[in-house]
């Protein structure tokens, strides 16, 4: 089976920590700066996403008028 990039990095760097090349506060900066996995979404699934930030159909809400006075 074919591994990630982000699979093969970290199992570098676990490789790296077990066997004291690394200490522990240098692997948690390497799992830190990898990127997250990204997910899969449908169309429907990313309209879903964009209504409550954005409203219906991923329009930005109407500005607010300012009030004078």
């Amino acid at each position: 089976m074919r591994k990630t990039i982000r699979e093969s990095i970290m199992s570098v760097v676990n490789d790296l920590h077990q066997s004291g090349i690394i200490d522990e506060v240098t692997q948690r900066e390497m799992e830190n700066l990898c990127l997250p996995v990204v997910k899969n979404y449908s169309p429907p699934a990313m309209v879903m996403l964009n209504i409550p930030r954005h409203g219906f159909l991923g329009l930005p809400p109407p500005l607010r008028q300012r009030q004078s006075g």
